[in-house]
C-alpha cells in the first residue's frame, strides 16, 4: 500500500498556489497531520480536499485561519451543532454565512433574525419557516398587494 501521507504532502507542497488539481483520499488521522500544520497555507489547502474524513471537517470548525473555518462550513457534512458554533466566529463574513445556512438549527436561526449583524443574512435562509419569510416582508412594507 503507497504511504499515503508523503503522497499528500508532496502534493501540497508543489502546489503553492492553490490546491492541488487531484485530491488523495486520506485517513483521520493522515488528514489530522495537515489540518493541524503550524504552516496556515498547509492548512487551508487541506481543509479545501473534499476526500477529508468527516471527523476532520469538524474539527475545522476550530481551526485558526478563517478561511478554513469557512472550508468547513461549505462541507456538506458538517452538522448543525458546528454551524451554530460558527455563528459566533469572530469574522463577520463567517458567521454571517453560518446565519445563511439552511443547517443552522430553527430556534437559532429565528434568534439570528433579531441580532442586527445577522438579520440580513438570517432572512436569506432558505429553511425560514414560511409564516416568518411573510412576517419580514410585511414589516418591510412589501406585503403582496390585491391584483387590480
Amino acid at each position: 500500500m503507497p504511504d499515503i501521507r508523503a503522497e499528500a504532502r508532496e502534493r501540497y507542497e508543489e502546489a503553492p498556489a492553490g490546491p492541488p488539481a487531484g485530491w488523495t483520499p486520506m485517513t483521520a488521522e493522515e488528514a489530522d497531520v495537515l489540518v493541524t500544520s503550524g504552516d496556515a497555507a498547509t492548512r487551508e489547502r487541506a481543509a479545501h480536499n473534499p476526500l477529508l474524513p468527516a471527523e476532520v471537517v469538524r474539527k475545522l470548525t476550530r481551526a485558526p485561519g478563517s478561511r478554513v473555518r469557512w472550508c468547513a462550513l461549505r462541507d456538506p457534512r458538517l452538522r448543525p451543532k458546528r454551524v451554530a458554533e460558527l455563528l459566533q466566529d469572530e469574522n463577520p463574513n463567517l458567521h454571517q454565512d453560518a446565519a445563511a445556512d439552511p443547517r443552522l438549527p430553527l430556534p437559532l436561526l429565528l434568534e439570528a433574525l433579531d441580532e442586527t449583524r445577522l438579520t440580513a443574512a438570517a432572512s436569506r435562509n432558505p429553511a425560514l419557516p414560511t409564516h416568518v419569510m411573510h412576517e419580514l416582508l410585511d414589516r418591510a412594507g412589501t406585503a403582496a398587494q390585491p391584483d387590480s
